[in-house]
């Protein structure tokens, strides 16, 4: 696809949501986290073979950043479900890193404050998620 599109092919983005990706759990996709891993490794790819312009590098730079603060994310989910609290703690920190945002620094704070409780919450608010990353780290 860059390829195509850098040797001048039309291309534009579809804001219309053409279908909905849902990972499951003997997905081949696999976890949340190695989705985010692979999103990564793709960009760090484009990045290293391919000449970018200003524009396209901003672009590029973006959507690392998106994809390091939702990796983060993920393990700290992955920690708190888990109870490796310490690891939420600092994967939150991670996110924050990526994207300062309120909502991250009061959860970093539940978890600092009350870990447990927190896990509980995120059990009976996302109880279907919580279940997902259970079942992927048994």
């Amino acid at each position: 696809w860059i390829r195509l599109l850098k040797s001048g092919t039309f291309g534009s983005f579809q804001k219309r949501i053409l279908l909905k990706y849902r990972v499951r759990e003997r997905s081949l996709s696999g976890s949340n986290i190695a989705r985010g891993e692979r999103t990564i490794a793709a960009l760090n790819i484009i990045s290293e073979k391919h000449e970018l312009t200003g524009e396209e590098r901003k672009a590029l730079d973006f959507r690392l950043k998106h994809g390091r603060k939702y990796l983060a994310l993920e393990r700290a989910k992955t920690s708190l479900v888990t109870k490796d609290f310490g690891a939420s703690r600092s994967f939150l920190e991670a996110a924050l890193e990526a994207e300062p945002n309120l909502k991250y620094r009061g959860i970093r704070m539940m978890v600092l404050l009350f870990p447990e409780t927190c896990r509980r919450l995120f059990k009976l608010l996302r109880s279907d998620e919580y279940e997902f990353i259970l079942k992927a780290n048994r």
